[in-house]
C-alpha cells in the first residue's frame, strides 16, 4: 500500500506533464485548468504528509501550466481586440455623411 498522499502526487504530475504539453499543443483554456487542479492535487499530497519528489515536480510543472495558460490566454485577448480595432469602419470618410463637419474647408 503506498504511502499517504502518494496517489495525490502522482495525479499531480501526471496532470502537471499534461498542462505542459497542451500549453503548446491543445489550449492555453485547458493547459490553465489543468493546472490548477494539480497544484490542487501536490497541496493536498502536503496535507497528507507526502514529501517525495514527485509532489514537487508535479507542483513545479502544475504551476508552469498554470502561468503559461494565464499568459496564452491574456495575449489571445489582446490579439482580439486589437483586431477589433482594424475591422471598425471609418464613418468620417464616407462623402455623403457628414455628421456636421465641414469636409471641404469651406
Amino acid at each position: 500500500m503506498p504511502p499517504p498522499g502518494k496517489n495525490n502526487a502522482t495525479a499531480s504530475l501526471v496532470l502537471g506533464i499534461v498542462s505542459v504539453v497542451c500549453l503548446f499543443f491543445v489550449s492555453g483554456l485547458v493547459s490553465l485548468i489543468l493546472g490548477i487542479i494539480g497544484m490542487l492535487q501536490a497541496g493536498k499530497a502536503k496535507e497528507l504528509g507526502y514529501q517525495g519528489d514527485d509532489r514537487t515536480a508535479g507542483y513545479v510543472l502544475s504551476l508552469i501550466g498554470l502561468i503559461g495558460g494565464i499568459v496564452t490566454l491574456a495575449a489571445c485577448v489582446a490579439c482580439v481586440g486589437c483586431a477589433g480595432t482594424l475591422v471598425t469602419p471609418d464613418i468620417v470618410l464616407d462623402p455623403e455623411i457628414s455628421w456636421g463637419i465641414d469636409l471641404q474647408g469651406t
